[in-house]
């Protein structure tokens, strides 16, 4: 992957938009399972 001065707002902003998907997949997903341990 090479970049240009142009391409690297849109490689940052599709990679910051990719961590918020995963963030957004696994942070719930890691809530609950907290929850229902603790409730053990």
């Amino acid at each position: 992957f090479t970049f240009s001065r142009g391409q690297m707002g849109m490689g940052s902003a599709s990679a910051i938009l990719m961590l918020g998907a995963i963030l957004a997949i696994i942070v719930p997903y890691l809530y609950s399972e907290l929850r229902a341990k603790r409730n053990d």
